[in-house]
């Protein structure tokens, strides 16, 4: 190996400069590290989003079929899932099938073993060739072949497995789920080597369904979740093409009588997740949210943009001080590509200096930003020759565009003019640092803008009503108790809540506001099909509009004490009745309505419409009927004055005395309906942190070139000072080029944050006025932190003895 002593001069050169400017080096660093660091983050979030579903080796084969779904008023809307016989269809007569899978949810089980009782509501019946669809779910015991084929067998995750079994394998062992269900473990599935949309502990033989009576001939039940692996050969254009009939030219008579048609979709694997239609997965899948992770991109490409702007700008500007350094070394004979080399190393250390630091800030901010984020995000990604490449490399490139202009344009000068201090830097380099500057405060707007508007939005949906009381109920998840017993004893179980103390009244329901509900139930006028309508249904037994606050805007309630309404009573919410016709409310009582569940029912009431999901969703027509074998929630409305502790642990004493063994889980409504703002309040969450760290970076780079601009005029202080001028006028003096370049700032950054904005808000049902009050709010904040910042440096440098000024070289 050939040794260089110019590099190695130059390295040694760098290191002494950058100890002997230790303010611009840690200034630079720092900056560029946050920025870096929020880069990080964002990227190692974005890049788990991404991968979701990417590991299975023929993923790029396997679709989802979805139901598009056309109503008689011609809106459009989507299910993931299609008709039960679609599956048996779609193999049989599409040549370019290899394998389908079946998947279906089992809801809430119980799950036996041991004596323990543990409720998993990941629990799904899946068909026999779901191993031969999805190959990235390997099984470590069992035979992946035959492990779903018999009834009543089922397959573990590896995680449930250790749960329920102290042995390495339980294939052959049996769990009782449902309190009566005996199953024999066939399977352990390892724990899948990324995120997927399909979630499960727990997969039980589609054939168990088929044993249990399941009915393969509803087109119209969409209640199965079909997954297609494509034959290596496949026309996918053809393919999609006979898919999209295979509904309507089956027998759907059911389909047809209604005024409805469905075309069946096919959507790739990996596209499900971010970019689907129809949206996730029954049965605890998830959906990602792209215009989240947009966002979140952007912003942290934003502060990395004012860290970069920053480092460059620092960079140019220091660089000035050196000219009689390059002076000197070009008078003794050095090169300019020595020169410019030695510029372009500093630079590059600096920006390997911060790319390191960045790491370990990355490092101690993940556990924060998991709790955030809820994921499980680590450095693994980063520490791969690959990602290690990608770091290098962008430091290399920032560090090189930062010393490329400075090191070109000093080296330029002879060095007699430099030695002289005669050389003219023309205004160049101050235009592009001024230009520098209102690029960084332009984004910095943009970043404190989006906090404010953010956090305004979801305040405005915490605090408008939705429609319902929430405040003092409390909930039981009644899923978790053995089925029959609950539906048996269910009066016996709400009257000793009833009797609580401090308990006003009590009812149930299949859901209370925020928690799924029955969706896409037809309801129509009796004997009128052909004009269904697509409504929620929440069935619920008499007294439950009572304990959550609904407003009755024509008719009444359901009362138990009328066998007429627990038999046929309907209740429908104002947005229901216009569906259906009435203009009126009133004019909706007495109305016979058949429903899946529900057939020939009388409308006694209709509620004043309120919001089951958060206001960033339209209300939707919804129904209402009496049900107890639908019932999955007990809500029991309590007293301003009771003692909230002392009434769960009642609650749970009483539960534990009727269902032994199995787990007690509750909620307050209020609180559990905040989880329906999650998604915006982590969005405001990351605003606050970015828009911060943002402003922190902008004044810091601000700082250092407000310190160089004050070292090169301190003989011009001084003077100033001789001549009369106060302090607060030599602090005027440089605030007052700074409030022009962010005013210009907010000025170019206003109309694209305000459109940009408004294209956001038009997403929500209930928006706040986003008006520019936000704008301006954020400008005079940036405004006042960089002129707080200036001022700082300024009215230092105002009050030295005016000698000292003098005096300073």
């Amino acid at each position: 190996m050939t040794h260089d002593p110019m590099t190695t001069h130059a390295l040694l050169t760098t290191l002494r400069g950058l100890r002997r400017r230790r303010g611009y080096t840690a200034i630079n660093v720092l900056g560029l590290a946050l920025g870096l660091t929020c880069c990080l983050l964002a990227g190692l979030y974005v890049f788990d989003e991404w991968r979701t579903d990417r590991f299975h080796a023929q993923g790029d084969r396997i679709v989802r079929v979805v139901s598009e779904i056309e109503e008689p008023n011609g809106t459009v809307g989507w299910a993931s899932s299609v008709g039960q016989p679609v599956a048996r269809v779609v193999e049989e007569s599409l040549p370019e099938v290899e394998a389908v899978a079946r998947l279906t949810g089992w809801n809430t089980a119980s799950i036996h073993h041991d004596g323990a009782v543990v409720v998993d509501e990941r629990v799904l019946y899946a068909s026999a060739d779901l191993f031969s669809v999805f190959d990235g779910y390997d099984l470590v015991h069992g035979d992946p072949a035959t492990a779903l084929h018999a009834p009543y067998t089922l397959v573990l995750t590896a995680a449930a497995a250790a749960r329920y079994f102290d042995a390495p394998d339980p294939v052959g062992q049996t769990l009782t789920l449902n309190d009566t269900l005996a199953f024999t473990v066939s399977g352990v599935v390892a724990d899948p080597s990324g995120p997927s949309h399909i979630d499960f502990d727990v997969l039980v033989s589609w054939a168990t369904l088929e044993a249990r009576g399941w009915a393969d001939d509803q087109w119209f039940t969409l209640n199965s979740y079909l997954y297609v692996l494509l034959r290596d050969d496949a026309d996918n254009t053809s393919f999609a093409a006979q898919l999209e009939g295979v509904t309507m030219r089956g027998e759907a008579g059911e389909v047809s009588s209604s005024g409805y048609a469905i075309y069946n979709r096919a959507e790739s694997l990996t596209e499900v997740y971010l970019w689907s239609e129809a949206g996730g997965f029954f049965g605890g899948g998830a959906t990602g949210n792209p215009t989240m992770l947009a966002i979140i991109t952007a912003v942290a490409v934003f502060v990395l943009l004012i860290a970069g702007l920053n480092f460059v700008n620092l960079a140019t500007a220091q660089s000035l001080e050196r000219a009689r350094e390059v002076g000197v070394r070009k008078a003794m004979g050095a090169g300019r590509g020595s020169l410019v080399r030695q510029f372009l190393i500093e630079s590059a250390a600096l920006a390997l200096a911060a790319v390191l630091l960045a790491m370990l800030l990355t490092q101690a901010a993940l556990p924060s930003f998991n709790g955030l984020t809820g994921e499980a995000l680590s450095l693994a990604p980063l520490l791969g020759l690959r990602g290690l490449a990608v770091l290098v490399c962008a430091a290399l490139f920032v560090g090189l565009a930062a010393g490329a202009y400075p090191s070109l344009a000093l080296t330029r000068f002879a060095p007699v003019d430099t030695l002289r201090g005669t050389y003219q830097t023309g205004s160049r380099g101050t235009w592009l640092r001024r230009g520098l500057v209102v690029t960084q405060f332009a984004l910095t707007i943009a970043l404190l803008a989006g906090t404010f508007l953010v956090r305004s939005q979801v305040g405005h949906m915490r605090t408008q009503s939705p429609g319902f009381d929430a405040e003092h109920v409390f909930a039981v998840d009644l899923r978790a108790a053995p089925r029959q017993a609950l539906i048996e004893g269910l009066p016996t179980v709400l009257a000793q809540y009833e009797g609580l103390p401090g308990i006003e009244a009590v009812s149930a329901a299949a859901a209370v506001p925020g928690r799924d509900l029955w969706e896409g139930q037809l309801v129509s006028h009796v004997g009128q099909a052909d004009a269904s309508q697509s409504m929620h249904v929440v069935p619920m037994l008499p007294g439950m509009a009572d304990v959550l606050g609904l407003d009755v805007v024509a008719g009444r309630t359901l009362s138990a004490d009328r066998p007429a309404d627990v038999e046929r009573g309907l209740l429908l919410n104002e947005t229901a009745a216009r569906r259906l016709g009435f203009a009126d409310p009133a004019d909706a009582l007495g109305a016979r309505l058949q429903t899946a569940g529900q057939n020939d029912g009388i409308v006694t009431g209709v509620l004043a419409d309120y919001h089951h999901y958060g206001l960033q969703q339209d209300i939707a027509p919804t129904l209402s009927f009496v049900a107890p074998w639908a019932v999955r929630y007990a809500a029991l409305r309590l007293a301003p004055s009771a003692d909230l502790a002392h009434v769960r642990a009642e609650a749970e004493t009483l539960w534990a005395a009727r269902f032994p063994g199995y787990p007690f889980t509750s909620f307050f409504l209020d609180a559990d309906f905040e989880q329906q703002y999650r998604a915006e309040t982590q969005l405001a969450t990351v605003f606050s942190v970015l828009a911060g760290l943002a402003v922190f970076v902008a004044c810091l780079g601000l700082l250092g070139l407000t310190s160089y601009s004050v070292n090169r005029r301190t003989k011009e202080i001084g003077v100033r000072k001789v001549l009369g001028a106060s302090a607060w006028s030599i602090v005027r003096l440089f605030s007052t080029d700074v409030i022009r370049l962010v005013v210009v700032a907010a000025v170019v950054t206003g109309p694209v944050v305000y459109l940009i904005a408004e294209r956001w808000l038009d997403g929500f049902a209930v928006r706040v006025d986003s008006g520019a009050g936000w704008l301006v709010v954020a400008a005079v904040v940036a405004l006042t932190l960089a002129v707080g910042t200036v001022a700082m440096l300024a009215l230092r440098a105002a009050r030295l003895d005016p000698v000292d000024a003098l005096r300073f070289e």
